[in-house]
């Protein structure tokens, strides 16, 4: 069984990337967040690995955190989704992010995952949430939910305003990286949100 991946990388191909390990190359099938998040090449690589076994293949899926890797096999376990999805899921969102929104019951932006429709979002919702609730990834889980509503609700109101869901997730964004406060106010947000986009 392999479990990790630590060598020299040789190619990344934003969702695969390559690695040398003592003279042999590993190519692990990764998150486009894994792979941004990897060094020019040439580099030392470390990957935490999930090798999947079918009658035809043996495939190597590589993770920057174990909470990842986690993650990936509590999504995997899920009917109807395989994992490339699964590696879809995770490029759109981090692991601590997908958790606050399985925490907080958000369907709505689930559902907006490639592969993932409405009922895929609600099965997701009812048997990672128990899961989730186990898993520390650190920080106050309880501010992480919170947060995460209300980043959603102002998201939603922007949309309505007439923007565009990237440029809302954009601004939403942009807001984010400079409130310090761990309570967040939708209204607040909505309005320094506007402010980015103007």
């Amino acid at each position: 069984m392999i479990a990790t991946l630590n060598g020299k990388l040789l190619e990344n191909n934003n969702t695969n990337v390559i690695i040398d390990c003592n003279g042999v190359g590993y190519l692990a099938y990764t998150s486009i967040k894994t792979a941004q998040s990897m060094g020019a090449i040439g580099s030392n690589a470390f990957l935490q690995i999930e090798l999947i076994a079918k009658e035809d293949s043996l495939s190597l899926y590589g993770f920057s955190s174990k909470e990842e890797k986690e993650v990936f096999k509590l999504l995997i376990a899920i009917s109807g989704i395989g994992p490339k999805i699964a590696l879809s899921i995770l490029s759109s969102v981090s692991a601590d992010e997908l958790r606050n929104l399985v925490l907080s019951e958000n369907v709505f932006m689930i559902q907006k995952f490639p592969g993932i429709g409405k009922k895929t979002a609600e099965r997701l919702i009812l048997e990672l949430k128990d899961k989730f609730n186990k898993l520390d990834f650190g920080g106050s889980s309880s501010e992480q939910i919170s947060n995460s509503s209300q980043i959603n609700e102002a998201i939603q109101a922007m949309i309505s305003l007439g923007y565009s869901k990237l440029i809302a997730e954009k601004s939403i964004q942009s807001v984010m990286k400079e409130i310090k406060n761990s309570e967040i106010k939708t209204d607040i947000l909505i309005v320094k949100a506007l402010n980015f986009v103007k």
